[in-house]
């Protein structure tokens, strides 16, 4: 993971008699986002096409190594949370990105 975080989520006791009732309230939660790499292949084109066909081949490498990278960059700005309680339920949530920003709404847990 890039960034995690890990806490807890809930009530604060008051005196020594809320102990109990605030560990029963009390949610745990781990988040982490991942930042995906991919190294490219700088000799994989070594000749210059000699035709048509290999030149659409190229082309069509080249646009689904964009589409990759693209999607990778979507990828690493999820943020993923997992949530449980006194009673050992796990809640898994994700939270997108939004496609307009240029930074993910959360660049750093920590």
């Amino acid at each position: 993971p890039a960034s995690i975080a890990v806490g807890t989520i809930g009530a604060t006791a008051t005196n020594e008699g809320d102990e109990q009732g605030r560990a029963n309230h009390t949610k745990y939660y781990l988040a982490a986002c991942v930042r995906i790499t991919r190294e490219v292949d700088p000799n994989r084109f070594r000749l210059v096409p000699q035709n048509e066909a290999e030149r659409r081949r190229r082309e069509a490498d080249l646009a689904q190594e964009q589409m990759i990278q693209n999607q990778l960059l979507i990828v690493s700005r999820f943020v993923k949370v997992w949530c449980y309680d006194a009673t050992n339920q796990l809640r898994e949530e994700i939270t997108p990105p939004d496609l307009e920003e240029t930074a993910g709404s959360v660049t750093k847990l920590l």
